[in-house]
């Protein structure tokens, strides 16, 4: 059984990659990602998630050419920030602009520190100091940006 003491400091959060999922959630893998305003910002590659408390945390999205200059541009877009389209398989990405893409982070699994997931969080807006004064998952990751909920409201 794996525990918080062995698994990696800076690898907490793995890789959805071919692992099944369960129960009500959706396989949003492969979906398309939109803006609110409906322009294709890009494509959910994978999913992160903390295997201990079995929630996914960030969302792996390929970004679409016309939001970076770097064809192979991926970037961690924290869960709580999308919903799911009412009626396609679209994600839809919730007041988020070019801008916020183009200030992410490039995503390397390899270069997932305490550091980056900070970064990718201010990009998204102002942080408390509980959040930051140590890396504390459970402070980080109870910030609205991790919300599941959100992502399944209009679809249940």
């Amino acid at each position: 059984m794996r525990t918080a003491d062995n698994i990696s400091e800076h690898h907490r959060l793995e890789k959805l990659g071919t692992k099944e999922i369960v129960g009500d959630d959706f396989n949003i893998k492969g979906w398309t990602v939109v803006s609110e305003y409906n322009q294709i910002m890009g494509d959910v590659e994978d999913l992160l998630y903390n295997p201990l408390t079995e929630k996914v945390r960030y969302i792996v999205m390929k970004v679409n050419n016309d939001y970076s200059s770097d064809s192979s541009n991926r970037v961690l877009i924290p869960i709580g920030i999308a919903e799911l389209h009412p009626e396609e398989d679209v994600l839809v990405l919730i007041g988020v602009e070019q801008q916020h893409l183009e200030r992410l982070p490039s995503y390397n699994y390899e270069e997932l520190t305490d550091e980056a997931e900070m970064a990718i969080r201010l990009v998204f807006g102002p942080a408390t100091h509980e959040e930051f004064s140590t890396f504390d998952g459970d402070a980080f990751y109870g910030n609205a940006h991790f919300n599941t909920e959100k992502l399944y409201r209009n679809r249940k």
